[in-house]
């Protein structure tokens, strides 16, 4: 009897669980310069929520991505702003990056001197 109960529990379990993947949904999309127009290459699209969840852009700016319904996506690069962008089945064509941030890095000169040791004779 325990037996039978302890199947039917899993099956329960096993069907919520099915039940709750039917909510995620597929974003496809691609990610373009807003400045030039240019696919960004390797950039960031990560689930807000969740980063363990996300991908980056291949060579043509092009990402799919499957993330919960009515989730918000996040999407960064090196020098840009990141941009958070309401999750729907298709972000095509879309210039969602702004031109590249103001900030810049303040570079330090580092130099470094060493001492010379003259030889003396034996």
């Amino acid at each position: 009897m325990q037996v039978k109960k302890l199947i039917f529990s899993l099956c329960f379990l096993c069907s919520v669980f099915g039940l709750m993947a039917q909510n995620a949904i597929t974003v496809k999309g691609t990610i373009t310069s807003k400045s030039d127009g240019e696919p960004i290459i390797g950039a960031s699209v990560v689930q807000t929520n969740s980063p363990n969840v996300g991908t980056a852009t291949d060579l043509d700016g092009n990402f799919v991505l499957k993330v919960a319904d009515g989730s918000t996506i996040t999407v960064s690069y090196i020098g840009y702003k990141s941009v958070p962008v309401k999750a729907a089945p298709t972000v095509s064509r879309t210039r969602i990056l702004p031109p590249p941030s103001r900030r810049t890095i303040k570079s330090r000169r580092q130099t470094s001197r060493t001492k010379q040791r003259q030889r003396k004779p034996v």
